[in-house]
């Protein structure tokens, strides 16, 4: 079992305020943060990303809320692929009970959801830095034992070149146990 608890702090304010990325309630939300390079099988040197990125976790009695930060120029979306963010993007991977959800979400508020999930989002970029809100209903997402998570980021760049990262340099698919994060709601 994974031992790596994460108290989700309870913040009612972002009922109505977590569309604002620069709200000081999301200061209150447990930050996940100093993210690093996902290697291939070949090393693992758990090298520091060279895009950082931030996530903060909250919520509050309907909603688990995830806000996102990525540094780097954001990289449009693709022409004629809208609907799935294929170039820079946050992943999520949740698991309530026996059912697994896969997010996305671009910096032009791109969305793709795995099975579908009723997700709402807001994002902003500016010129080298791009902000991303995600409000998931918990109704149907958290299990008897809650939720866990894993969360990364894909940095595709307009060359081709991508770096991919996560919270702990393991690639978010990776199903060891041990790497998930357990969101214990406070």
């Amino acid at each position: 079992k994974s031992t790596n608890r994460i108290s989700v702090p309870l913040v009612p304010e972002l009922g109505t305020e977590w569309k604002e990325a620069a709200s000081t309630h999301w200061e209150k939300a447990f930050p996940i943060q100093d993210f690093r390079k996902v290697d291939d099988w070949r090393s693992f040197n758990q090298k520091p990303a060279d895009y950082p990125s931030k996530v903060r976790v909250a919520r509050d009695q309907t909603h688990l809320y995830f806000w996102f930060e990525g540094r780097g120029a954001p990289v449009p979306p693709e022409k004629g692929n809208p609907a799935f963010p294929a170039r820079d993007r946050f992943e999520v991977l949740l698991k309530g009970g026996n059912k697994e959800y896969y997010l996305t979400v671009g910096p032009a508020g791109e969305t793709y959801t795995y099975p579908n999930l009723e997700v709402q989002t807001t994002a902003t970029a500016g010129s080298d830095v791009w902000y991303a809100q995600l409000a998931i209903p918990l109704k149907g997402v958290a299990g008897e034992e809650g939720v866990k998570a894993r969360v990364g980021r894909v940095y595709r760049m307009e060359n081709g070149d991508r770096e991919e990262s996560s919270h702990n340099g393991y690639g978010i698919f990776n199903r060891h146990e041990p790497l998930w994060l357990n969101l214990q709601m406070q």
